[in-house]
């Protein structure tokens, strides 16, 4: 007797077929997890990576400034220090930094309207011993009327917009008149805005280092902006920075007390999930030490 039809046919049962979805559910499952896990560790190291990137990128940038600061062709003549907003004894022309301009140019701790401190590198350049500014122009004339080096000022600071920023500031410290210092024009006569070295900045703080007397080539100690300074006793400046990736990485947990950072002798609380690193260097001034 031959088999019939129904005997021939074989097949998954009902059961057989729910457990193998639910294994291959689970497989997919697992798939998933670390494909996501995969991408938020990603994007934690890009965003740690781009922030090592921008801390030391500012770190270098702003610390060859400073290292400029107070340099002046004639290497026999001390200049002062190259915080602006300190009186300049050297020529004719105080520096009051009372309004205008010339105010705006000048170091200040925790400025309103910006995040954090504004700090301004003096230094000196002539045809002869060309430089460059911090917007990368060229230092190259000297004054057609005294044939005095031109005296420049890079101002940086961090606006609203969390951008690390720089303006250029022509200081003419023979003149009597405030009228021939002011921002860096261009060919047109227009002033040249300050313009954006770096983002995701939310923080710019400055340390000025003093000595204990004029014969100490080391600070002792270091003040804000804002405190009494003797421009004969500073030996170096430390600068501070608090960088920020572009967004919320989602696999980070936000914290109901927020974070703290702290930026030189500045304390902050965010309540994100941004990835933020904080970076500081010191930079010794050795044109005011000469």
């Amino acid at each position: 007797m031959k088999p019939t039809m129904n005997h021939l046919q074989k097949g998954f049962s009902l059961v057989e077929l729910m457990i193998a979805m639910l294994i291959g559910s689970l497989i997919m499952m697992a798939i998933m997890n670390l494909f996501i896990s995969t991408n938020k560790t990603v994007d934690l190291t890009d965003g740690m990576s781009r922030n090592q990137e921008a801390g030391r990128f500012a770190m270098d940038f702003i610390g060859g400034q400073i290292e400029m600061a107070g340099y002046f062709p004639d290497f026999g003549k001390r200049q002062p220090p190259n915080l602006l907003f300190l009186q300049d004894n050297s020529y004719a022309k105080e520096i009051t930094c009372s309004g205008g301009e010339e105010a705006e140019a000048c170091s200040k701790d925790n400025v309103n309207g910006t995040r954090g401190d504004r700090l301004a590198i003096k230094f000196s350049a002539s045809e002869k011993h060309q430089g460059e500014d911090c917007l990368g122009g060229a230092i190259l004339s000297e004054d057609v009327n005294t044939g005095e080096p031109q005296h420049v000022v890079n101002v940086f600071w961090v606006n609203a917009e969390n951008e690390l920023v720089c303006q250029v500031y022509d200081h003419n410290p023979i003149s009597t008149s405030v009228a021939d210092s002011g921002w860096q024009k261009n060919s047109a006569g227009q002033v040249i805005g300050a313009q954006a070295i770096l983002t995701n900045v939310e923080s710019f703080q400055v340390l000025v280092g003093l000595a204990a007397s004029d014969d100490d080539a080391q600070p002792s100690r270091y003040v804000t902006l804002n405190d009494t300074i003797d421009h004969n006793l500073v030996r170096s400046l430390k600068i501070g920075v608090l960088v920020s990736s572009d967004q919320d990485p989602q696999s980070r947990p936000l914290q109901d007390e927020g974070r703290t950072y702290f930026v030189l002798n500045e304390k902050l609380s965010i309540k994100d999930t941004r990835i933020r690193h904080t970076f500081s260097s010191t930079i010794s001034l050795v044109n005011a030490q000469l």
